[in-house]
């Protein structure tokens, strides 16, 4: 036989499980956002253009396969950023790459 005290303690877990579902739900919808506006941004990064052979890049210990550049970030007086997409582990990087 449920006593008053086990049907307030149903209610609460019932409105615990709501309350957390409603929370997961939109923590989905914000790294969807999230998500558009990484792509959006990667949108308006400058596609790497190649260096000319009188200046070249030395990119130490990278083979070029595993991380393409997708565009260049900056470029500063010592060294240029590139934005990179390392394919062993599936995510964006930044690589510096100094001059030779």
């Amino acid at each position: 036989m449920r006593t008053a005290s086990d049907e307030t303690a149903v209610a609460d877990q019932s409105s615990s499980v709501e309350i957390v579902t409603q929370a997961l739900s939109q923590a989905a919808e914000d790294i969807e956002r999230a998500r558009d506006a990484v792509r959006a941004l990667l949108d308006l990064v400058p596609r790497a253009e190649p260096r000319s052979p009188s200046a070249p890049m030395s990119l130490v210990g990278c083979d070029g396969r595993s991380l393409p550049p997708l565009g260049l970030l900056g470029e500063g007086g010592m060294a240029r950023v590139f934005l990179a997409e390392d394919t062993t582990v599936g995510r964006h990087v930044a690589i510096e790459g100094a001059p030779a």
